[in-house]
């Protein structure tokens, strides 16, 4: 497939409400997809049984339409996926978060990071889980939840990035956007590829749903490099690591079932098809 220009459970929260515009902009913020999960939130919303079987049946009548296991997904000319902004208890401007980000030049200047684009606030996660132990006697479950949902939605809103120009190239963290921390070299780049993210998000995950299982062993990250960062146009702005910034934005969202501290749990569709 190429790409046109390109072309839950008890912690799931969206901040995409049901009360809003109705039953096809809920499920527009749960990736277009209906099933088990997706079910029950709608239900718990206060839509109807008979509204969301009518949204199916229609569905199922373009041949566009992806039916998987339990799960139905909506087709593009009735529902575009949204990127989930995903509500949660921590925050970028949090006392916690801001001691656990980098000043720009702190990784450049320690000697192991010389890249120009290690010249950015970056984000140290194992400082930040030890802080939310101490301040907020939080489990490891809570932060692992927690502070995906946090990514999720800075990533959403352009104010966080996994970024490289590189595959070789790991960064050393997830790289903050807002303030000073904006004021870095590779800048443009990176809110390029980010705007290119949150345009095609749509087709971006429907590409990964048609090579990627859900199953809790596969490889999201490996998957969109290897099945769908190829079919994009080559004017495309680059992120060798795009795929581990839409895994993260769909842990954040619930898109992934059964996460646990020390498992990242299985993903449903549609960022992904049941053999």
């Amino acid at each position: 497939m190429t790409l046109s220009g390109c072309a839950s459970g008890p912690y799931h929260h969206q901040s995409d409400r049901a009360d809003s515009k109705g039953i096809d902009d809920f499920f527009a913020g749960e990736g277009c997809a209906i099933g088990p999960t997706t079910r029950h939130a709608a239900l718990a919303e206060g839509f109807q049984e008979s509204d969301i079987d009518a949204l199916v049946s229609a569905a199922k009548l373009d041949e566009q339409t992806v039916v998987t296991g339990e799960w139905v997904v909506l087709p593009p000319d009735m529902c575009t996926i949204r990127l989930p902004s995903p509500l949660g208890a921590l925050a970028l401007s949090d006392p916690e978060v801001m001691a656990a980000t980098s000043s720009t030049s702190a990784y450049y200047n320690s000697g192991t990071y010389r890249n120009t684009e290690d010249l950015g606030c970056f984000l140290s996660s194992p400082k930040l889980h030890d802080s939310l132990r101490q301040s907020r006697g939080w489990d490891d479950h809570t932060i692992s939840i927690e502070y995906t949902r946090m990514l999720g939605r800075a990533i959403a809103q352009g104010n966080a990035a996994f970024y490289s120009d590189s595959p070789l190239r790991t960064p050393p963290g997830y790289q903050i956007l807002k303030g000073n921390c904006a004021n870095v070299p590779a800048m443009p780049e990176i809110r390029e590829s980010n705007a290119f993210l949150r345009d095609h998000f749509d087709g971006l995950v429907r590409a990964l749903g048609q090579s990627l299982a859900c199953d809790s062993d596969v490889n999201l990250i490996m998957t969109y490099n290897e099945n769908v960062a190829g079919t994009l146009q080559e004017n495309t702005p680059f992120n060798a690591w795009r795929g581990l910034e839409i895994m993260t934005v769909a842990m954040g969202a619930g898109w992934y079932e059964n996460m646990s501290a020390t498992a990242p749990g299985a993903p449903r569709p549609p960022l992904c098809h049941y053999p």
